[in-house]
């Protein structure tokens, strides 16, 4: 093998054993009618189990944290928000056509518009007993 040295300038990359996954999917129209990008996130992001012991919980034993309705619009994040206060929703048109949806969350419904390819950001509190959406930049600064 070759030793790579700090000061040199290489105009060759990835060399040696490498690893993918490849997914054909057969369907009939374009790509995003067909839900590629959706289908790549699930292949790349799969679901986490976590496997626990029995008791009874707090929760239902059926329940639904988030909802996002709308095909043309995904949601690519949910975390807490970074200053402690609520939660931090992000809501993608990775299709290029922009779009409508709804966000439902803990029964509450939000109204979602997407431009081409934008990223919508949402910081949700808790007021008075009901959940509020607040539109926010990326750095979950208000709008």
């Amino acid at each position: 093998p070759h030793r790579f040295g700090t000061k040199q300038r290489y105009e060759w990359m990835d060399q040696g054993l490498q690893e993918f996954t490849l997914c054909l999917v057969p369907h009939l129209g374009g790509w995003r009618e067909a839900g590629v990008v959706r289908r790549a996130r699930e292949v790349n992001l799969p679901p986490v189990p976590i496997t626990m012991h029995a008791h009874p919980g707090v929760l239902p034993a059926a329940a639904s944290l988030a909802e996002l309705e709308g095909d043309e619009l995904e949601l690519t994040a949910l975390k807490p928000a970074e200053d402690g206060h609520g939660y931090i929703v992000r809501v993608a048109d990775r299709h290029g056509y922009g779009g409508v949806g709804r966000l439902i969350w803990r029964g509450e419904a939000y109204s979602i518009a997407c431009k081409a390819y934008e990223v919508v950001t949402l910081r949700l509190e808790e007021r008075d007993g009901r959940w509020q959406a607040t539109p926010c930049d990326m750095i979950e600064r208000p709008e």
